[in-house]
C-alpha cells in the first residue's frame, strides 16, 4: 500500500506546487512587480548568447507548438499502449490550455518589443510577431513541461526497457523542455515570467496527470496478473 501511495502523494504535491507557482506568478505579473526583472533577464541572456545559435532553438519552440507536441505526445502513449494516459493527457492539456486562456483575458503582458526579437520569418510553421496580444502564460512552456512530465512516467513505467535507458530517455525530455523555455526569452518570444507561469501550469496539469496514470498503470498490470493466473489455472 506504502509503495503505490507515496507516489501519488508525491504527484499531488508537485501539482499543488506547480498550482502555487502559477498562482503567485499570476499575481506578481498582474501587480507589474516584475518588469523591470524581466527587461533584466531578456538583456542578459540574449547578450550572452550568439545569434548563430538562434537557428537550432527555433527548434525548440516548434516541437513545442499544439500542432506538433500534442499529437506526437499521444502517438507515443498510444504506441505504447498507455490508453489511460493518452485520454488523461488529452483532458487535462484541453483544461490546462483553458486556464491559459483565462491568464491571458484575465491581465494583459505585452510580449518583448521588437528590439528583442530574434525569430526569422522563413522558419516552420512562420508566425507574425504583433503586440496586440497578451504573452502571459507561456503556452510553449506549459505544453513541453507537461510532454515532458506524461512521457517521462510513461518510459520508468516500461519496466522491460533497462534502467540506464530508461534514465536517458527522462533527461532527454527534461533537457528538451528546458531548452524550449530558454529558447522563449533568448528569441524574445516570452519574458520570464511567461515562462514560469506556463511551466507552473504545465507542472499542475502534469502532476494530476501522473495520479491517472500511475492508476491506470496500476489496473493494466492488474489486469495482466489476473490473466496470466487463469491462464497457469487453465493449463
Amino acid at each position: 500500500m506504502k509503495n503505490t501511495l507515496m507516489p501519488k502523494l508525491f504527484s499531488l504535491f508537485l501539482a499543488i506546487a506547480g498550482g502555487l507557482l502559477f498562482l503567485l506568478t499570476t499575481l506578481l505579473v498582474r501587480a507589474d512587480k516584475l518588469r523591470n526583472l524581466d527587461f533584466d533577464i531578456t538583456v542578459k541572456i540574449q547578450h550572452n548568447v550568439p545569434v548563430k545559435l538562434d537557428e537550432y532553438f527555433l527548434w525548440f519552440g516548434t516541437i513545442a507548438k499544439f500542432q506538433v507536441i500534442v499529437p506526437l505526445t499521444i502517438i507515443v502513449l498510444l504506441l505504447m499502449r498507455r490508453w489511460v494516459a493518452a485520454v488523461s493527457s488529452l483532458g487535462l492539456l484541453f483544461i490546462a490550455h483553458l486556464l491559459e486562456i483565462v491568464g491571458k483575458e484575465a491581465l494583459f503582458q505585452p510580449p518583448p518589443p521588437f528590439m528583442f526579437y530574434r525569430h526569422p520569418t522563413e522558419f516552420i510553421f512562420p508566425d507574425l510577431h504583433t503586440f496586440d496580444h497578451s504573452s502571459y502564460p507561456s503556452g510553449h512552456s506549459m505544453r513541453i513541461v507537461f510532454a515532458a512530465m506524461a512521457l517521462g512516467l510513461a518510459v520508468w513505467q516500461a519496466r522491460r526497457l533497462p534502467v540506464f535507458i530508461r534514465l536517458s530517455l527522462i533527461a532527454l525530455f527534461s533537457g528538451v523542455a528546458f531548452m524550449t523555455m530558454f529558447s522563449r526569452v533568448s528569441l524574445g518570444e516570452h519574458w520570464t515570467t511567461d515562462v514560469i507561469g506556463g511551466a507552473g501550469l504545465g507542472i499542475l496539469a502534469g502532476g494530476l496527470n501522473w495520479i491517472v496514470m500511475m492508476w491506470g498503470n496500476k489496473s493494466s498490470g492488474d489486469t495482466r496478473e489476473r490473466k496470466s493466473s487463469h491462464e497457469a489455472d487453465t493449463m
